[in-house]
This record gives structure tokens, sequence and C-alpha cells, in this order.
């Protein structure tokens, strides 16, 4: 109840009593409370936003920010326009729909603040006061992350697409690379040493090797599988990844190189250190895009000490490969060096970068038990440090190298519907001293086999042909003679590898293209197993 007394006077002024009122509020003591808890939800709600929220008059003035809002620009600028205090412009902005929102309607959109590169959408809807005027409520969430996860997801789709089309193109290509491959060796086992065409059928053969490991690199990028390190001689792979960027380097950029280590072996892949090779150079030039500038890459071998080693996380003493890579663009601002390693981070554009190279190449190091460090000075540049531990083995291409190829007396049925592929593989067996039967129909192939099975020692047959494919023949071979060994040859290396092609029954898989003495390795080394 609230009351409300009054004092009752004579025409003497004396008070001779006291007059009353009583009225029920109890309505309205519940509408106060309903308003304050009304007040306090608001408030709470407002509160616990993680985005930034403001309320603007029709004058475009802010009238009230959240904490977020507060977190955001510093201070809770009640009063200023908001243009000025929240996005930092002299006049109003550009997306600015204040007139819409004056007209009661509710709009969401996307924009960019070029003041930090960063995406926003904003949901903006108007505020009916009871004075009558409206005022616009905003509210501002940043998406940066959510477009660079889109970007990243595009990626992976035209990544994945890629993929499927590279092992098309591979198949034909590495066919390709087979014939050009074997017909050169052949050529060059012919041609006396004093003729000069036997350094340009050797330089074929080179350019050849060359393709088919580009080709494998395409293969292992779209289809990201697990690293294998095998023993690799790392000069010459980083001696072919820098002719490769060579031609995606601006003009305005001298390159710099110098390798002083041609024969030492670390535990690796191609593919690896060419991604470590491309990441490091794309940021070194990114650094540099402004104007002239000299990117620098430095191989060397080192000698850790107990006294070098300490510059180093999880190092021992011994003998590593250094790797450096040295740009003179703007350097690394220390605040943020730090952080350049962790995925997602980057000064780059949206456009121009996910953040994501740094990442990858402290991941590729770490798999390698190596080091990386970083020096950088403002205005002069950067420097990124990469130390491999030389593995004391020696590399895979040099073992095994002979001059007196396998040979062998046995009967070889060779199947792959590539004619000139055909030809070309019974020329290299014969020459090895097989007897060999070829078909470039896997059905004439095994009705072939059906009639002569006790003749043949070996098959080796093609993956991916017309008619039947390389595992159904091996199905039907294997019914009429279970203990032939079967070579699988295919140039579908995205599709199938060892593992995959020991668990179908195949003796040996092999990718296409083989060099002579690859061929006849596998061919002997399949007879040999057979015969224990």
């Amino acid at each position: 109840m609230e009351i409300d007394e009054s004092p009752i006077k004579d025409e003497n002024g004396i008070v001779v009593g006291i007059a009353g009122a009583a009225r029920d509020v109890t309505m309205r003591k519940k509408a106060e409370q309903a308003l304050r808890a009304s007040d306090e939800k608001y408030r709470l709600i407002m509160a616990s936003m993680k985005d930034a929220v403001y309320i603007t008059s029709k004058e475009r003035r802010i009238e009230y920010t959240n904490p977020r809002m507060i977190e955001k620009i510093g201070r809770d600028a009640i009063g200023e326009y908001c243009y000025k205090a929240i996005f930092e412009n002299d006049t109003q902005c550009a997306w600015c729909i204040l007139d819409q929102v004056q007209h009661g309607k509710c709009v969401e959109f996307e924009f960019e603040n070029p003041k930090d590169s960063r995406f926003y959408t904003v949901i903006n809807t108007p505020v009916f006061n009871t004075d009558g005027t409206i005022s616009k409520l905003g509210i501002i969430r940043d998406i940066t992350d959510q477009r660079k996860i889109e970007l990243m997801l595009r990626q992976s789709q035209k990544m994945e697409a890629i993929g499927t089309l590279a092992g098309g193109v591979a198949h034909e290509f590495n066919n390709i690379l087979a014939i050009i491959l074997g017909n050169a060796e052949l050529a060059i086992g012919g041609v006396p040493e004093w003729n000069p065409a036997k350094n340009f059928l050797e330089e074929i053969r080179k350019a050849s090797l060359r393709a088919k490991n580009i080709v494998r690199q395409i293969l292992s990028f779209a289809r990201k599988m697990p690293p294998v390190y095998k023993p690799l001689e790392i000069g010459a792979v980083v001696k072919e990844a820098l002719r490769l960027i060579r031609a995606t380097i601006p003009a305005n950029i001298e390159i710099h190189q110098r390798i002083r280590c041609d024969s030492e072996v670390i535990l690796s892949n191609p593919t690896e250190i060419n991604q470590i090779i491309m990441n490091l150079c794309s940021n070194a030039v990114h650094a540099m895009e402004e104007g002239t500038g000299i990117l620098e890459i430095h191989l060397e071998v080192v000698f850790l000490d107990n006294l070098s080693v300490a510059r180093y996380e999880d190092l021992t003493t011994g003998k590593y490969v250094k790797l450096t890579v040295k740009d003179t663009g703007s350097g690394i601002d220390p605040a943020i060096i730090d952080r350049i390693f962790d995925p997602y981070f980057t000064t780059k554009n949206v456009d121009k970068g996910l953040g994501m190279g740094l990442a990858v190449v402290f991941g590729i190091v770490k798999e390698h038990e190596g080091a990386i460090k970083v020096m950088s000075e403002i205005g002069k540049g950067a420097a990124v440090e990469i130390l491999f531990p030389v593995a004391e083995v020696q590399s895979e291409e040099k073992v095994g190298q002979s001059d007196h190829l396998p040979t062998g007396t046995e009967c070889i049925l060779f199947v792959d519907d590539e004619e000139s592929l055909v030809e070309l593989a019974q020329k290299l067996l014969e020459r090895l001293g097989y007897k060999v039967e070829a078909k470039t129909n896997p059905a004439e192939a095994l009705r072939l086999f059906q009639e002569k099975s006790d003749k043949f020692d070996l098959v080796i047959t093609d993956m991916a042909m017309p008619v039947m494919t390389g595992d159904r023949l091996l199905k039907e071979i294997t019914k009429i003679k279970p203990n032939i060994p079967i070579i699988l040859c295919t140039g579908h290396s995205d599709r199938i590898d060892g593992v995959k092609a020991k668990e179908m029954g195949f003796a040996i898989c092999a990718m296409k293209p083989l060099e002579h003495a690859s061929l006849a390795g596998i061919v002997r080394a399949a007879l040999d197993k057979a015969k224990e």
C-alpha cells in the first residue's frame, strides 16, 4: 500500500486533524520490479555477447556500447559519432544504411574494413523509442577467420579435383615418359662414347627423370599421403626446386644461390624439401614486393659442438645440413616473430595467403628431427635457418648402381595397352637375355597364358587397361598357376602403392617410368624370390 497524509488546520492555522489516503500500488511495484529485472537481463545479455553491440541516434551519435564494443575501441564513446569512434573514419561510412533503419527495416551485410583489412558482418535493426524517434542497434561480428576457413575449404576442394585430374594425366604422361626414357636408354647403349649424340641422349634421359620426379611431386601434393623418408641427396633436390621456382620470381628480385653440399644425404623426400623451399621463397618474395631485392639460398654442411648446439632447441652435437633462405625485405616485427609459425597467422591480406606456409615448414622440420631459427631486422630483411641431421647412409639413387645389369633366360609375359611401351619393354627385356611374349590386349594375354602356362616364369602387367584390369588379370592367372610371380607396372601412383599391391597378390609394384637398371633389378628380384 502507498499512504499519503496531510494536516487539517482550522482558521487560526492550528492543526486539528490529519487527512490520509491509501492506495493499492501492488501492480505498480510489480511493474517496477519487472522493469528492473528486464533491465538487468538486458544488461547481462549485452555483457555476455561476444559480438560488439552499439546503439546510435538518427544523428549517428552513440547512445550505448556493450562491454565487447568498449573492449574493441578502448572506451564507451557515448555521445561520439559512430563512424569516428568505431570505424575511425572522418565522414560517415560508405556502407552506412541508417536511412533504411530509420524506415523501420532490418538490414544485414558484410564489409571489409580498409583500416585493418578484416571482414565483418553487421546486423542493423531499428529501436523504436517512447518519444517516437528511431535509434539504430548495430551488432558487429568479425568473420575474418571464418572467411579463411571457407577459403581453405574451397582450396581443399580444388586440390581434391586437381588430385583426381592429376591421377589421370599422370597415367598417360608416365606412359609417354616411359617410352622416351626407355628409347633413350636403348639408344645410349648403341652409341659409342666418342659420338656427340651420346651426350644428347644422356640429356634426354636426365630430363625424363626430372619430369618423372615432377609428376610424383604433383601427385604427392594432391593426395596428401603420409610422408615416407628415404636417403636423399638434398643438394640435388634444392637445385631442382630453385630451377622450378625461378620462373615465378619477379624480375625485380635477384636470386643468389650457394650450394656447398653435393653428396650429403638426409632422410627425407623430394616433395617435402620442395614444400620448404617454395614456402620460404614465397614469403621472402612477399616481403620484397614493394621494390627490388635479393633472395639468397645457401646450403652447407655444419658441425654442431657443445657450444654451437645450444643455439637450437632439441638438437644434439653432430653433423647437419644447414639451409638458409634470406631476403632484403621489410623484416619481421619483433612483437610477432614468436607467432609466425602459428597456423593461420599471417600479415598478408586474406586473398594473398592463409597463414599456413610457415606452419607447414615448421611441421616438416620437426618431422625431420631438425631445427628452425628466424633472424630479422626491421627494414633490412629476414633469414630463416633450417638444420637437417645428416644420415650416415648412401642415397638410394646410388645404391645398387652398376654397369653390369642382372640378366636371365626365363620367359616373361608382358601386358600393357600402350603399343609403343609394349614394343619398348620387349626390346629392353630381350637385351637382358629374357624370352618375352608381349600383348596389348589383356584378354588375349590371358588366352595365351591358358594355352602355354608352363612356358611362363613371370608376368608383368599394367593396372588400368580396357577389357580387363591388371588385378583381374592377376586373379585369372593365379587360378591357373598360383605361384607365378606377377609384377604390377603402373602409372597410377596416386591410386595404388606397394602395400596395396601386395594385398592384391602382386609380387612387386613398380611405378612408371622405369629406368633400364630398375627394370632389370625388379625382374631379377621377383624371379629369384619365386625360386626360394
